[in-house]
């Protein structure tokens, strides 16, 4: 009978103290909780740049420096191995940094109360990144585009021999490109909302109708240097004077 009771006890004074773990564990992390309030917790990150345990106005500051790179760098055009620039100035286009920090605040601490308890417990916070968010100018951007689709698109190019050097070159075909400009202005919208600022180009193509697999053997008739020339290609095989 003593032993059933000392049991009984000792159950009691178990519980009784798992009780008083968990209820300060939790006051613990409560007012851990209220404590960091006003301030990032761990894992928050502002276009890749980490805020944690900074204040709003710290985060917003830090931003500024760490993304000066990401504000100043041009808009690029790739198509083919060719590229088209502007600065983000002539495009009127600026990072909306207080914007960015808000919904960074706000996407860190619209957590349920219990959840970031628990991952402070655990020491495993929630990994939050917030993306760009700018502004630009839109008739500044359909304006520079007008420009450079005209430079990107062109009709086909058939390929050619041009003796202008004193020798056979054979000038390659080029493929004729036409630029869809909808997606264009898609594609470039979604880079300037990116940190590399690249939008890839994809044209339409049209094959040229020569292309130099056709040249082979060149005779070069030279009237004024009195001679006459046999190249395969760009190869010289023989000469006559």
């Amino acid at each position: 009978m003593g032993t059933k009771k000392l049991s009984r006890i000792m159950l009691i004074f178990g519980a009784l103290l798992l009780a008083a773990l968990i209820v300060g564990l939790t006051g613990y992390l409560l007012v851990e909780d209220v404590l960091a309030n006003g301030k990032f917790p761990q894992g928050v990150r502002v276009v890749g740049v980490s805020v944690a345990g900074l204040s709003r106005t710290e985060a917003l500051a830090r931003v500024q420096h760490d993304l000066a790179g990401v504000a100043s760098r041009p808009l690029t055009l790739k198509v083919d191995n060719e590229k088209y620039q502007i600065s983000p100035a002539e495009l009127g286009v600026m990072l909306d940094y207080p914007k960015m920090v808000g919904e960074a605040y706000r996407a860190a601490w619209n957590v349920n109360i219990f959840e970031r308890m628990v991952r402070r417990f655990v020491n495993r916070p929630g990994q939050i990144n917030v993306s760009i968010v700018a502004t630009s100018d839109s008739n500044r951007v359909q304006t520079y585009l007008d420009t450079a689709v005209n430079k990107i698109n062109r009709f086909p190019h058939d390929a050619y021999v041009d003796p202008t050097s004193g020798k056979p070159v054979i000038v390659p075909a080029e493929e004729g490109r036409n630029t869809d400009m909808a997606q264009l202005r898609k594609d470039v919208d979604a880079a300037l909302m990116r940190p590399d600022r690249i939008a890839i180009v994809k044209p339409g193509r049209t094959p040229a109708g020569v292309t130099d697999a056709i040249f082979g053997k060149i005779i070069e008739i030279n009237i004024a240097g009195h001679k006459l020339s046999l190249w395969n290609r760009d190869k010289l095989l023989v000469e006559f004077r």
